[in-house]
């Protein structure tokens, strides 16, 4: 059994909704961060603390409108910034993700996992942007007369 705790969040689109949160451990700290470019860094923090010593679990549901438009599915959990795992479920409105911990005092965060098949193309073109620009200061340089 445990507490629940309902956050009213607003994304870049303005709309409302609704993040609830269950838990035997104490919440604090909820943020959503919004970003004009979700699924690469909005995200999801917030901090539960407990008896140390008990278990603590924490089951988080999310609308599918910010896991599957926004996050196109891809999200990792970092308990205390290391990857944690987690068990997620999907139902029509909401998509749940559930944790289990030590109790103490943790800090959760879930983010957007970036996607692997584009990293090579994200680096190419950053590598090619580079070498653009770094040819075109070259080429500007006035030549010195001896």
């Amino acid at each position: 059994m445990g507490r629940i705790s309902i956050f009213n969040v607003q994304h870049w689109d303005e709309q409302t909704y609704t993040i609830n949160v269950i838990s035997n451990s104490s919440i604090s700290e909820f943020e959503f961060s919004p970003s004009l470019i979700p699924e690469i860094s909005s995200k999801i923090s917030l901090k539960v603390s407990g008896v140390e010593g008990t278990a603590g679990f924490c089951r988080i549901a999310i609308p599918n409108i910010i896991v599957q438009d926004f996050w196109q599915g891809n999200y990792v959990v970092l308990l205390n910034g290391e990857l944690w795992p987690f068990k997620n479920w999907t139902e029509t409105e909401n998509t749940y993700i559930y944790l289990g911990y030590a109790n103490s005092q943790h800090q959760i965060v879930i983010i957007p996992e970036f996607p692997q098949a584009m990293l090579l193309p994200l680096f190419t073109a950053l590598s090619t942007l580079a070498i653009a620009i770094t040819k075109k200061r070259f080429l500007k340089k006035p030549k010195r007369n001896a």
